[in-house]
């Protein structure tokens, strides 16, 4: 298999902080001296961590922790220097300067801190440099010698923090140039490396790591910059900087995939490192789905990846266009795609990054189909979200996403691949009638898939809902073997408000009863003798009155029914397109052989589950059992 490279590279524009006697002038860092910096934070729910050195992170990332207090010292240095550094604290405010390891904050209050202030003693010659992270904020930017990292007045904890000493010597900034929201994507095997720097000395040059390793200095090329000359006041000039602009190229194939790491340190005459600029790049060699947009009143939009979603929502704009393609995709895979437009219907097929749909027309996007050439180990999953109907469910490898005949368009659209699908899953269907089940030997078989579990009935003349005697076990049982799992309401309704009254019930039930978790839909169960004089406006109409409410209380819904009502008895032009279908059909002219019927494809382009038998037999089950055929991947 030949895969194109990706690379994604995030960009730290690092830069250098120097004092003279005219002032500050602020960057992101310089050179280091050869003293060691140590410090150590007191932590909600730690403790004092251990000591961290010379820009280390001391505290927590995203564990919303808060630092307490902080102990600031350093081993070597230089004589006369001190370190003095002072707290701003939860209801107590700014306290007083401590000195070289005292403790500045609180213990055993839980107070945190909201922000700090950390000063040199006695030194001409050297910077101390700090940033904080921030609740809600993250890192800020880095602060210097005494000014304020942090907040005042805001009630936001700190959670971490880094420390420098720097420098104060020669003055160089240093940028990185191609970065887009700091990330590029490279589909080649090398990746171009691309920056500058300006400095107020002469004769400096860069030097380049990755990982820690010194690339060759040969393959380090030097060009002319005037927009940078002209533009960076305060860091050299031309005569200092001819050729500010460094570029190296770095081969892929010597990486292995993962994190890694680039330094591009500027040296001076002497060999001295006046500055630096790191960068955090990932190597990646997997299959990606990259896709985009063009949405009324925006045009396009930048680019998606992986289940992304591209578009908008609750903005009420149609899409009007897709344009999709592969990312180190097998050899010879492509992807195409079409999609329903507005007053056109079906266009043709698109391939890898063609334009799906109208551009200035003013045309909804109402359905689309996507599907993978030549990549037999992968499926495309895709789901969009639908005018008044919100996020459809996944479907995958050419099935319609969307709405044909209502007018509906499409406002976002999510995509990615994923390992191919098994495209038949096999499973029961369980009630009382199945008794006390042997889960261990059910699960132990290893012939089902999933399971649907009835959970009840409303009674109008009780007033009451019944849940079905075997339910709270079969669903615990389910849950301990990890058997995906949906569940259906025999309906007694004979009118929409009884619908809607058996709905409402089964969802207080199923909250009451915390039973909140079902990897396939909620079933209506429609075929009970007192509705078979229902006319098929009628009976329609109460399946989307009990659908609605289920839809609302954030499930997903569907229809169980045999052939004859979905033939006769129900309108499918007026049901969702999101509810799913499931029919009973036991049909003659179908050999099962060890429980798979031999057209087992029967109902795959019209159901999404079809109940084949009501006769079959299985491990852990003493009787006979209802068996299904499911097309849709629910779990």
């Amino acid at each position: 298999m030949n895969t194109r490279k990706i690379l994604s590279i995030s960009i730290f524009l690092i830069c250098i902080i120097i004092y003279t006697n005219l002032g500050k002038v602020y960057a992101q860092n310089s050179v280091e001296p050869e003293f060691n910096i140590t410090y150590e934070t007191h932590v909600q729910d730690i403790g004092w961590q251990g000591k961290k050195e010379n820009g280390e992170t001391a505290g927590t990332e995203g564990q919303s922790k808060r630092l307490e207090a902080i102990k600031i010292n350093s081993d070597n240095l230089p004589e006369g220097i001190k370190i003095k550094y002072k707290t701003h604290v939860q209801d107590i405010g700014w306290q007083e300067w401590k000195y070289n390891g005292e403790i500045s904050g609180t213990e055993g209050q839980s107070k945190r801190l909201e922000a700090i202030k950390i000063e040199l003693e006695e030194t001409e010659e050297y910077s101390i440099m700090y940033r904080v992270h921030v609740q809600d904020i993250g890192w800020q930017e880095w602060k210097y010698d005494g000014e304020t990292a942090g907040t005042e007045g805001q009630s936001k904890r700190l959670e971490a923090i880094e420390i420098k000493i720097v420098e104060k010597n020669a003055k160089v900034l240093m940028h990185l140039d191609e970065a887009e929201n700091g990330k590029i994507y490279y589909k080649n095997e090398k990746i171009n490396v691309r920056g500058w720097k300006m400095a107020n000395v002469s004769n400096t040059k860069v030097v380049a790591y990755l990982d820690g390793n010194a690339l060759d200095e040969n393959i380090i090329k030097y060009a002319e910059r005037p927009d940078v000359i002209k533009g960076v006041n305060g860091y050299g000039n031309a005569m200092q900087n001819p050729t500010p602009q460094y570029s190296f190229e770095i081969d892929m194939t010597q990486l292995t995939p993962g994190q890694h790491t680039i330094e591009i340190d500027t040296i001076d005459k002497n060999g001295k490192v006046i500055g630096y600029i790191i960068s955090k790049i990932t190597y990646d060699t997997t299959f990606h789905v990259s896709y985009s947009a063009h949405v009324q009143d925006v045009g396009w939009q930048g680019q998606k990846q992986d289940g992304e979603m591209a578009g908008t929502e609750g903005r009420a704009l149609r899409v009007e266009a897709l344009k999709i393609n592969l990312i180190n995709a097998p050899q010879n895979a492509k992807i195409k795609y079409k999609t329903h437009v507005q007053d056109v219907g079906w266009q043709g097929w698109k391939y890898d990054g063609e334009i799906a749909g109208t551009i200035a027309q003013s045309k909804r996007v109402e359905a689309v189909k996507i599907e993978l050439e030549n990549a037999d180990e992968y499926s495309i999953e895709y789901r969009t979200h639908v005018q008044d109907v919100g996020w459809t469910s996944w479907y995958i490898d050419g099935e319609t996403s969307g709405s044909i005949g209502k007018s509906l368009r499409v406002e976002a659209v999510e995509i990615r691949i994923v390992p191919k699908y098994k495209r038949h899953y096999i499973g029961i269907d369980i009630s009382h009638w199945q008794g006390n089940v042997d889960y261990n030997r059910l699960i132990a078989s290893k012939k089902i898939d999933f399971m649907i579990a009835k959970v009840g009935w409303y009674s109008e003349s009780r007033s009451k809902f019944m849940v079905d005697s075997q339910f709270e076990r079969n669903y615990d049982e389910a849950k301990k073997g990890k058997i995906p799992l949906g569940i259906y309401l025999y309906s007694y309704a004979t009118n929409e408000d009884e619908a809607r009254r058996e709905a409402e019930n089964l969802i207080k039930y199923l909250n009451t009863s915390n039973k909140k978790e079902y990897e396939l839909p909620i079933f209506f169960d429609i075929e009970d003798k007192t509705q078979e004089s229902l006319s098929k406006d009628t009976a329609t109409k109460i399946i989307t009155a009990f659908g609605n409410v289920i839809k609302n209380a954030g499930y997903n819904t569907g229809i169980y029914a045999n052939l004859d009502w979905y033939t006769n008895k129900i309108d499918l032009s007026k049901i969702p397109e999101e509810y799913s279908l499931w029919i009973a059909h036991y049909d003659k002219s179908v050999t099962i052989t060890d429980g798979i019927p031999d057209q087992l494809e029967k109902y795959a382009k019209t159901h999404d589950i079809w109940q084949y038998t009501q006769t079959g037999k299985i491990d852990g089950i003493s009787g006979n059992v209802d068996f299904n055929v499911c097309y849709k991947k629910y779990f």
